[in-house]
């Protein structure tokens, strides 16, 4: 069973979903933009359900509308944000764990 004749049957809701991680990211960028800016939390302190959110919505509006050798693009592209994500991941742990970066010094207790 090929992709075209499992979704033949199903509406098209790609262009109902590509608006939303659009939105969702843009505006989850700019809040933290603005706390950058302000040095301060604005209400919204934690941008990470935005992203998160934006980016289950972007998957969920690229399958939408792929064909089927779009496919291989995709899971290529995810290979690279994977190989990404461990790489900053073991970098941010070297950081704290090896180097003590963001990590505050407790005095000895006599």
């Amino acid at each position: 069973m090929s992709v075209e004749t499992f979704t033949a049957g199903l509406p098209n809701y790609h262009p109902l979903l590509v608006h939303f991680p659009i939105g969702l990211l843009v505006y989850a960028t700019v809040v933290d933009v603005i706390q950058v800016i302000l040095r301060r939390p604005t209400k919204l302190t934690n941008t990470s359900p935005l992203y998160l959110a934006g980016t289950v919505l972007l998957a969920l509006a690229y399958f939408s509308g792929r064909d089927a050798s779009a496919m291989y693009v995709f899971a290529v592209t995810s290979l690279i944000g994977l190989v990404l994500l461990v790489t900053t991941a073991d970098l941010g742990g070297r950081l704290v764990y090896r180097y003590g970066v963001g990590v505050a010094t407790v005095s000895a207790s006599p």
